[in-house]
């Protein structure tokens, strides 16, 4: 990932969205290098950029133009989300968990109440867990499920997954 800033002589032409003085706008550096071979840098590929934007987003919703890479996605389709909900569940099922956390993240901090993303973040979290063998990702799975419940209480995908989870670290009466 690196960060370009807009030249003063270049814009973006973007609806109703104010674009911040010297915003730095994330580029997804592996679409990037067939034109930087091609020495070809003055057009970013669109795909490069939503990319470093998504990739933001879901690393961490508290940088400086957060809310402005948000707006962007947000207005160059209204339902973004949908879009990368399905990237996030090819990545999962590519079993590319760190990426599809990543994508995960972005669609909660766009839309913190969809619970598909919630539930398939634990879900990747579970999985993530199982291939690298690490405990602590099964407490974010359970920590996914639980906020799902409280999302919608007739969840049952929610429901079940926090009950083997409970089963399995021996809360045989909570997984009832």
């Amino acid at each position: 990932m690196v960060f370009i800033e807009l030249k003063d002589n270049h814009s973006l032409n973007l609806q109703n969205i104010e674009v911040p003085d010297k915003v730095l706008l994330p580029v997804y550096i592996s679409d990037l290098a067939d034109k930087i071979k091609q020495d070809d840098i003055e057009k970013i590929p669109i795909v490069a950029i939503l990319k470093g934007l998504v990739y933001v987003v879901g690393a961490d919703n508290k940088l400086p133009f957060t809310k402005f890479y948000i707006d962007l996605l947000k207005s160059i389709d209204a339902s973004i989300t949908l879009s990368i909900l399905q990237d996030a569940l090819r990545y999962a099922e590519e079993k590319q968990f760190a990426h599809a956390i990543l994508y995960f993240n972005a669609v909660l901090n766009i839309d913190p109440n969809n619970i598909d993303a919630l539930y398939n973040l634990g879900r990747c979290f579970d999985d993530f867990s199982e291939k690298d063998q690490r405990p602590e990702l099964k407490m974010l799975a359970k920590y996914c499920y639980e906020a799902c419940v409280k999302l919608d209480e007739h969840f049952a995908f929610a429901y079940f997954s926090l009950g083997f989870s409970h089963y399995n670290d021996e809360n045989f009466q909570l997984a009832e």
